[in-house]
């Protein structure tokens, strides 16, 4: 939602020919390690990042989407929004009208990176790599249980197809591991460093109680997003009659998987609130209604959970059973806005001004 000359709270993420950056990060890699970045114009051209800015302490104010996404800026920060009647324009934060304007949003794979092949402390960034990290954040355990004296991983995995791909991946890596089987699927499970070095490198490692979207999955590449997305959904996910639903406790793995999938023109409504059998837990959900991005979705997200991409393809070959009740419009409408405290903002400045 943000673009090029933002005053934005350190986490909101710039769309960069790299990937989408937080905008505290870029700003102090420009100042610190003299670093270059490309962002992307409204128009959608790559302009030169001049300079970045550190603002100091300003009033934010948070927009709230008819998705049940974000957005926190300072009220001068402009954005480009569309009103009744199509036209596009450019407005102050402050300006918005709740419940008329929707934000104009890019919809382009393009804006998660992946100009160059990513490596991690040695490891590829590969479609098999983030179909597994995603299985992590999904149904995983990486770290050292308090009970435990060792550093242990494990995930849980449902069909066969899923566990020939896991251990195919492992063994590629030199990881050794254990298969088990239970009730409603597998185990594979390890310890020693091998496993240890392979999930902290990719950041998934001590994440049990607070997981997390990695941060490498932004910025890099489209097909790398969709595998992460089909290892999430694939432990995390229910394909059912009225759609597609990704649940988890994590505020950050649903803020995250719901800015992956509007990147891949794949829109998703969030919802919070507590669920059966968690307690007072509150729990997040996205769901995907609409019939067209049911297609879509099937058709970039490469399910391994062969039961799950069976009901799938059953569902996005159906017409009778849903309609297209969420449509892209109700998910960009402003609906509401308030304010959002006085905290520390950035700012980018661009050849285009």
């Amino acid at each position: 939602a943000a673009g090029p000359n933002s005053c934005l709270p350190h986490h909101e993420r710039v769309a960069t020919t790299e990937g989408l950056i937080p905008i505290g990060e870029i700003v102090r890699r420009i100042n610190a390690e003299g670093r270059k970045y490309q962002v992307y114009n409204k128009d959608g051209t790559p302009v030169n990042v001049l300079a970045g800015v550190y603002q100091g302490k300003k009033h934010l104010a948070r927009l709230y989407f008819g998705d049940g996404s974000t957005l926190e800026a300072t009220y001068d920060h402009a954005i480009f929004v569309e009103d009744q009647q199509g036209t596009i324009k450019e407005l102050p934060v402050g300006d918005v009208q709740v419940g008329v304007h929707k934000i104009v949003r890019f919809k382009s794979g393009l804006l998660l990176g992946g100009i160059q092949e990513t490596v991690l402390s040695g490891i590829q960034i590969t479609p098999d790599v983030a179909w597994a990290s995603g299985l992590m954040v999904g149904d995983g355990f990486a770290g050292r249980p308090a009970s435990s004296t060792t550093d242990i991983w494990e995930i849980k995995i449902n069909t066969e197809t899923q566990k020939n791909r896991l251990e195919e991946l492992l063994t590629v890596q030199g990881i050794t591991f254990a298969t088990g089987e239970f009730n409603w699927g597998f185990t594979v499970r390890g310890h020693g460093p091998a496993g240890s070095w392979f999930w902290r490198s990719l950041d998934l490692w001590e994440h049990t109680r607070a997981k997390v979207v990695p941060e490498w999955v932004f910025r890099s590449g489209a097909m790398n997003a969709q595998h992460f997305l089909a290892g999430l959904f694939d432990a995390d996910g229910c394909v059912h009659d009225g759609g597609i639903t990704l649940v988890n406790t994590s505020e950050d793995v649903i803020r995250g998987a719901q800015i992956l999938l509007r990147c891949l023109g794949i829109t998703s409504f969030q919802k919070w609130g507590p669920q059966y059998g968690r307690g007072n837990l509150d729990v997040g959900r996205l769901d995907i209604y609409n019939k067209s991005v049911i297609r879509k979705f099937a058709c970039d997200i490469p399910l391994s959970h062969t039961e799950k991409a069976k009901k799938l393809v059953d569902l996005s070959n159906r017409d009778d059973h849903y309609k297209d009740r969420d449509s892209y419009e109700r998910a960009t409408l402003i609906s509401s806005r308030d304010k959002a405290g006085i905290v520390h903002v950035f700012d980018i400045q661009t050849e285009c001004g």
